[in-house]
């Protein structure tokens, strides 16, 4: 899969990008708790469960 991102940054942050799969990062707890609910719904029955964070 190829990505096709716009590299160029107009804010002067120097944070890079991440590319993954099932990661959910922000910096509310309660947007990181309901994507870690839409993380859990789009699961297969036969994978583990996603870990918990100790919070």
């Amino acid at each position: 899969m190829t990505q096709n991102f716009q590299w160029d940054n107009p804010y002067p942050s120097h944070r890079i990008p991440l590319f993954a799969r099932n990661v959910v990062s922000t910096s509310h707890p309660l947007a990181a708790q309901a994507g870690l609910q839409m993380l859990d719904k789009a699961a297969t029955p036969s994978a583990p469960p996603l870990p918990r964070p100790c919070a």
